[in-house]
């Protein structure tokens, strides 16, 4: 079971809107007295990741330190190299000040593509306030491109009562859903948060600060066949995809207990 940080269980709104055909989910906050969800380790559709696909578990942790315009994981061997308009910061990397565009670019050849089992991905950052204007969603990270049949992105976006909220987009074989944060989670409070994308079972959803939002939705086999960007969706990124803001670490994990795994290291 699911227990926000202020006692309640967050469910998903199905059939919100649709937008180039992506189902769009808003989390629901109702009483734990009315409503129980299933445990997605007990989940009947939980993928077996007892033997083979849990020994191909993989992790990365990238503290935002910058050496040579990278950060580099020395674990998993991935490095992150920055390009574009970027800053280094005590301790996290700044992207999108005064409307540049920059962003950090990895080949993974595919570590990072979680297919049908259990992942997480964990960014702690801070963000300025999303334009209202059409088309805004600046990127924290991603991997894989939409309408490629695999995708997984954390992105944020302007919300005209609560200011600006995160988000999660999956896109599989069998579809692609966004997941909304339920909470009303505002980001651009000038505080850094720690936000969370994940998969455990059957369900599909968005942590911030501990807050959790999941829906049950199967999008298939994740198998995104470009690599991790963060900060902008690619060097010819718009406006409308650039983080502003900045990023302190940067944590992904796939397999049996990824969500844990990830965010036990969200300070980096």
């Amino acid at each position: 079971m699911m227990i926000s940080a202020t006692g309640v269980i967050l469910l998903g709104s199905f059939v919100r809107r649709r937008l180039a055909a992506t189902l769009i989910v808003t989390g629901l906050a109702l009483p734990c007295s009315l409503m129980s969800i299933p445990s997605a380790t007990a989940s009947a559709a939980t993928p077996d990741v007892s033997s083979a696909a849990a020994a191909n578990e993989v992790s990365l942790q990238w503290n935002m330190s910058v050496r040579k315009n990278a950060v580099r994981d020395p674990a998993s061997g991935l490095t992150l190299s920055l390009e574009g308009s970027w800053k280094p910061l005590s301790g996290s990397v700044r992207f999108g000040a005064k409307a540049r565009q920059g962003l950090g670019v990895e080949n993974d050849l595919g570590r990072l593509s979680p297919k049908e089992s259990d992942f997480a991905v964990v960014a702690n950052f801070t963000t300025t306030t999303v334009p209202a204007g059409e088309g805004y969603s600046p990127n924290v990270v991603q991997k894989g491109r939409y309408g490629t049949g695999g995708q997984w992105k954390m992105q944020v976006h302007a919300s005209k009562k609560w200011g600006t909220l995160a988000e999660c987009r999956f896109e599989g074989d069998q579809g692609s859903v966004i997941v909304r944060d339920g909470t009303n989670t505002r980001l651009d409070d000038g505080s850094s948060h720690v936000v969370a994308c994940w998969r455990q079972g059957s369900e599909l959803g968005v942590t911030i600060d501990g807050r959790i939002t999941a829906i049950g939705q199967n999008v298939g086999d994740i198998n995104p066949r470009s690599g991790i960007t963060v900060g902008n969706k690619s060097a010819s990124g718009g406006a409308e995809d650039q983080l502003d803001g900045s990023i302190s670490c940067l944590v992904a994990a796939i397999g049996r207990n990824s969500l844990d795994r990830a965010l036990s290291r969200s300070g980096c």
